[in-house]
């Protein structure tokens, strides 16, 4: 987000955004715009609970802002917190994302995991968070098939493909796996066939 303030209305360039979408698809969206990922997050939570009043689009562009976006948010609600961690912060009375943010980094990092370290970080707008996962522990290739096979021979030549494409993705992510699952189901949808 730095440096866009200067140049954008990112309020208006979130509303630009939503009527887009709305246009090409017809899926009601929410915009949220913030420094940092988790930030944003907290941020499209607000415009979409508050979606009528304030048009889809909330921005933490400012310090009072984001504390007040943070004391709204419940500490339960924090993506990446999780109901253990949950547990053990309500038992030290943070209730709410600006407690959590106020606590020790050292505490943080010791009893609850670098980790939540880093989304402390994050919600304090220090970026630490990449905006795309940098490893996944499951990839799929899924698809449906244009027309019903009743024949293995039919479609053995298709599986091979998918599995091509799967390794393909695991390049590009410079990631190896373990396991390879091949399934294949009837057609769910098509009662008048045998499943």
């Amino acid at each position: 987000m730095a440096g866009f303030e200067k140049h954008f209305d990112l309020g208006a360039y979130g509303k630009e955004m939503i009527l887009t979408v709305k246009n090409r698809t017809g899926i009601p969206t929410s915009v949220g715009i913030a420094p940092t990922k988790a930030l944003a997050k907290v941020a499209n939570k607000i415009a979409k609970k508050f979606s009528t009043r304030i048009g889809g689009v909330y921005v933490l562009d400012n310090p009072e802002k984001t504390r007040k976006a943070l004391l709204w948010k419940k500490i339960g609600d924090v993506l990446g917190i999780g109901r253990q961690y949950e547990k053990r912060l309500l038992a030290l009375n943070i209730r709410n994302a600006q407690k959590f943010v106020e606590l020790h980094d050292d505490y943080v990092r010791k009893e609850l995991s670098v980790v939540r370290l880093r989304l402390k970080r994050e919600l304090s707008g220090l970026t630490t968070l990449s905006l795309e996962a940098t490893s996944k522990k499951k990839n799929t290739v899924t698809r449906a098939f244009e027309i019903c096979y009743s024949d293995y021979n039919e479609f053995k030549e298709r599986v091979p493909t998918y599995a091509v494409r799967i390794g393909e993705k695991l390049r590009r992510q410079e990631s190896n796996f373990s396991l390879l699952q091949v399934f294949i189901q009837t057609n769910q949808f098509r009662n008048d066939l045998k499943q």
